[in-house]
């Protein structure tokens, strides 16, 4: 814009030349945007001419800095000599020499594209310089003010003292490191600040103790929204990793490193001791032993980690040393893990083992069964066993043992299995173990069944001749020595004989019973008579011997009896002993009737003491001839004759 004054006096005519220098125009000037305490740059470097005319210089108008913003480097030099109060009337308030492109020095001021300014905020502001040109030799003519305005981009501020976070050895930390801002806005929202999304970039500066750790190490570098590392720390106090993290705005401002020490605890030392070999029977119960190093306060958790273990368990999983018990209805392998937490840091380790589960015997269908037994004695209650009976046809080792702590251990196995003296109701353990080492215990119960009562009733004397029935009871089958297979038998020995039974029960028990028939001889039953051939009228005394009672055919009861048949008769008597056996003798007595003689002859003998003569009688009612010999005539003597007929019998 060209100014000027003109005055015409007419006086004479005369002409006057006014030179009209023109003033330099600069327009406005919008700067490239400068992050923060960065160069505002080329962008809003003055020029050296205007739309019409060179520059010679430039001096300031004013400088806007929106507070918080504050003046660094060289803007930050003008302002510390009184840049508020600069009056852009005096030309001589700080010239720019547009020569010096570094420094504020003898009131010349530097070009502006090497100011910076700071911003702290979380929005973008704008610095705006009031510019005045002026124009080169000669004149020096001072155009109008434009400005030069540059947007200052925040920078994300970190906080000025290290973060401090514990995290434990061997796991994967991850930090948001926004977190740690404190310029930005309600994080996660870009809408309300011109920082997000920031990133990060970082470098491992220090570690203490050197060098124990692994998966880190000075000079280590990485970048992102999180702070993310794995160090393992190899020593029994913590480490401490110091990380430089350097964050950068979306727009790319740099703001100061910041510091985060992560301390890094070290994990408990884990071990896990199988207490045995890692092969376990379905059932079988097996004490783990925890061990941890170093010593401390610590967590314990014992938990069985493998797909489908169907019923295993763990008891007291919050020990050092809990009981496993493997399942019974699979056999899937098994995998424990021990883990173990420090009470204080949080810090954890696991340690896995796994086992193989081995089946279990199994017994043959119905075996083991229970075993009975007959008693030994009558009315005793025990018995001999046979207790391989129980399980014949179950293919493994069988033991047999008297309670289930010897079977669980395997001790104390009873020697005598095939003749065990067992007693009535008594719980045997019977341990089947296969050919894996394995075993199944199961027990039976012995029952010792009474012997059968044998009794054997009947008379047990008896005499020639006689019979009698022996009658067993107690039992539901007997069998006689005789070979009777019944209750009761009958036997006519004819000599004293020993009958001996045996009685079966329902049980299956037997007994035996003897008894001894004893046969008594029959009495030897005799009658004498004091005459067995009377006449009649007369009497004859029979007497009886042989026994101790008598009975007569007369019905007298006594050893003697007096009779006076008055014709021939026979008279029995049944004869009994002690014993009450009997027998009979029986004696005809012979009664004659009266007789008469029919004749009498004789014959003298031959010579004097000779032997041949006879005498001959014959009578009736009676016998035939009597003939009487005598030897010498002096010897005979007559009698009156008796006639007696001869006994019948």
């Amino acid at each position: 814009m060209n100014r000027f004054h003109l005055t015409v006096v007419k006086v004479h005519h005369f002409t006057v030349t006014i030179t009209v220098r023109p003033e330099p125009v600069v327009n406005d000037i919008v700067a490239d945007p400068a992050c923060s305490r960065v160069n505002i740059g080329a962008t809003s470097t003055l020029p050296a001419a205007g739309l019409n005319i060179a520059v010679g210089t430039y001096r300031w108008a004013s400088l806007s800095i929106p507070a918080p913003l504050a003046a660094t480097g060289s803007a930050e030099s003008v302002i510390a000599v009184g840049l508020a109060g600069i009056n852009s009337s005096n030309t001589a308030n700080y010239p720019f020499d547009l020569a010096n492109t570094g420094i504020f020095a003898g009131g010349r001021r530097a070009i502006i594209n090497n100011d910076d300014f700071s911003n702290y905020t979380s929005f973008i502001d704008t610095v705006t310089y009031s510019i005045i040109p002026i124009g080169a030799a000669p004149g020096f003519c001072v155009g109008d003010t434009f400005t030069v305005k540059a947007e200052i981009n925040p920078e994300p501020v970190g906080p000025v003292t290290p973060v401090s976070e514990t995290t434990c050895s061997g796991v994967t930390f991850s930090y948001d490191l926004n977190e740690y801002l404190t310029n930005i806005g309600n994080y996660p929202d870009p809408s309300d600040d011109d920082l997000e999304d920031v990133t990060f970039n970082w470098e491992i500066t220090a570690m203490s103790p050197l060098p124990f750790a692994v998966g880190a190490a000075i000079g280590d570098v990485g970048s992102g929204l999180f702070l993310t590392d794995n160090v393992t720390n190899i020593v029994n106090y913590p480490l401490t990793v110091t990380y430089e993290v350097t964050p950068t705005s979306y727009l790319g401002c740099d703001g100061d490193p910041f510091l985060v020490n992560v301390v890094v605890n070290n994990n408990p030392d884990v071990n896990m001791n199988p207490n045995g070999d890692l092969t376990l029977c379905q059932g079988e119960e097996r004490t783990l032993l925890g061990i941890v190093l170093p010593a401390g306060s610590y967590n314990y958790s014992w938990t069985i980690t493998s797909a489908m273990p169907g019923n295993a368990s763990l008891l007291n999983a919050n020990s050092l040393s809990p009981v496993l018990t493997a399942q019974t209805d699979n056999t899937n392998s098994i995998t424990v893990q021990f883990k173990v937490t420090d009470a204080t840091t949080g810090c954890s380790d696991s340690v896995n083992t796994t086992f193989t589960i081995l089946p279990l015997p199994t017994f043959a269908a119905g075996e083991p069964s229970d075993l009975e037994a007959c008693a030994s004695v009558l009315n005793g209650l025990q018995g001999t066993f046979n207790l391989n009976s129980s399980s014949p046809t179950t293919v493994g080792t069988i033991t047999y043992h008297v309670s289930e702590s010897d079977a669980l251990a395997g001790i104390g196995a009873i020697p005598n299995t095939a003749t065990y003296n067992g007693t009535n109701g008594q719980e045997v353990w019977v341990r089947l173990t296969g050919a894996n080492g394995c075993y199944t215990i199961e027990s039976i119960i012995l029952t010792v069944n009474p012997l059968p009562t044998v009794t054997i009733a009947g008379d047990l004397e008896i005499c020639v001749g006689e019979s009698t029935t022996l009658t067993a009871a107690g039992g539901d089958t007997y069998l006689w020595s005789n070979t009777d297979a019944t209750a009761a038998t009958t036997v006519s020995p004819v000599l004293t004989t020993l009958y001996t039974v045996t009685v079966t029960s329902a049980d299956g028990c037997t007994n035996t019973a003897s008894v001894t028939v004893v046969v008594h001889p029959l009495p030897t039953a005799t009658i004498s008579a004091s005459d067995n051939l009377i006449c009649v009228g007369e009497s004859t005394t029979l007497t009886a011997g042989g026994g101790s009672t008598y009975l007569w055919s007369t019905a007298a009861v006594t050893a003697a009896i007096t009779v006076s048949p008055v014709a021939n008769t026979l008279y029995t008597v049944t004869v009994t002993d002690v014993y009450g056996c009997t027998n009979t003798a029986s004696m005809t007595i012979n009664v004659s009737p009266a007789m008469t003689w029919a004749s009498v002859t004789s014959t003298s003998t031959s010579c004097f003491g000779g032997d041949d003569g006879t005498v001959s009688a014959t009578a009736t009612g009676g016998t035939p001839v009597i003939t009487m010999l005598g030897k010498m005539a002096t010897e005979i003597q007559w009698v009156q004759p008796i006639w007696k007929p001869e006994p019948t019998t």
